[in-house]
């Protein structure tokens, strides 16, 4: 959670690697990011499941999967473009508490992912 919070630049690639970069870059450069990033990926997930044991590996990736899921949108977010931002409670129509801040906002939504798939499991 906390390497997602100190790492802005990894949360925007997140919302665009799948969109962009895999689909306007050369299938060879693609596959050699996918193997060096899949080694961290597995790691992560070892990490979660040695924490978690009873979700085992699936569970592990799910909710590795969802937390940077959830950081790509709610980056995006709560950090919208320069020359965008919003102050949403004053956009009529948007609700005032749509305004987010991203730490808790991840923190939350990928603990009620974390407990959905703990309660999955028994």
């Amino acid at each position: 959670m906390h390497g997602l919070v100190g790492d802005p630049l990894f949360c925007d690639l997140l919302a665009n690697q799948h969109l962009h970069l895999e689909h306007e870059v050369d299938v060879e450069r693609v596959a050699e990011v996918k193997q060096i990033s899949n080694v961290a990926v597995m790691s992560i997930a070892e990490s979660i499941e040695r924490t978690l044991p009873e979700i085992g590996r699936k569970g592990s990736l799910d909710i590795l999967v969802a937390g940077f899921s959830l950081a790509a949108m709610l980056w995006q977010i709560a950090h919208p473009p320069e020359g965008l931002e919003h102050d949403y409670r004053s956009e009529p129509g948007v609700p005032p508490d749509w305004s987010l801040d991203f730490e808790p906002a991840l923190t939350r939504l990928l603990t009620a992912t974390c407990i959905g798939i703990v309660e999955q499991k028994h």
